[in-house]
């Protein structure tokens, strides 16, 4: 008798081969026909857990989501972290560091082009940018007064963005020490900030 397949894992198996033809590809490369000779087998393999694209793409979304928050959660529970180092911490995970890293953020940038010839995958971008938007703000929101967070929560996400380009067209010109000392640039200035927000509040009352 042959060894009982796991459902899960096979699909997960498929999803994560269908990231690798985003990442490689784009999303015009992102096929039915592509994923099954990506996974060595037949289009049926696929059709049997996503029997279109738009079904593959939700599924795609969920799980890089799923998989970020889980790794972020992990991340965080490193214990005697304070609010600021926890932030540091998160901030540096999301920038382009190491060789794998640029790998996938040129991949991001090169799909983000397409996004509007592609409209499911322009959803996946929307869903991928409201979860890191969020994980920005749990982040921010213990450092900052509740008014000022959606300006911080931009300033974090521009930085972010404004790192990511900047190395995907440069990346000789940033590595991870330059990556680094201009989020602690940032990080030294939001502290200050919030520090004398925070005097001048006392003063006032």
């Amino acid at each position: 008798m042959p060894p009982k397949i796991d459902q899960s894992e096979r699909r997960r198996e498929v999803t994560e081969a269908a990231i690798r033809i985003l990442c490689k590809a784009g999303p015009r490369g992102l096929t039915l026909r592509a994923l099954a000779e990506e996974l060595g087998g037949s289009v049926r393999l696929v059709t049997h857990f996503f029997p279109n694209r738009h079904a593959l793409l939700d599924a795609i979304t969920r799980q890089m989501i799923e998989d970020q928050t889980a790794e972020v959660a992990a991340m965080d529970a490193t214990p005697g972290l304070t609010d600021l180092e926890r932030l540091r911490r998160f901030m540096l995970w999301l920038l382009p560091t190491s060789a794998l890293e640029m790998m996938l953020e040129r991949s991001r940038v090169m799909m983000s082009a397409e996004t509007e010839a592609h409209f499911d995958v322009h959803k996946l971008f929307d869903a991928w940018e409201a979860s890191m938007r969020a994980l920005i703000e749990e982040h921010v929101a213990p450092l900052v007064p509740k008014p000022q967070l959606p300006v911080y929560v931009d300033l974090m996400r521009v930085l972010q963005n404004g790192v990511v380009l900047s190395s995907v067209e440069h990346p000789n010109d940033w590595p991870p020490k330059r990556q680094a000392a201009l989020l602690d640039l940032v990080l030294t200035n939001l502290s200050r900030a919030v520090s004398h927000s925070d005097t001048r509040a006392r003063k006032r009352h």
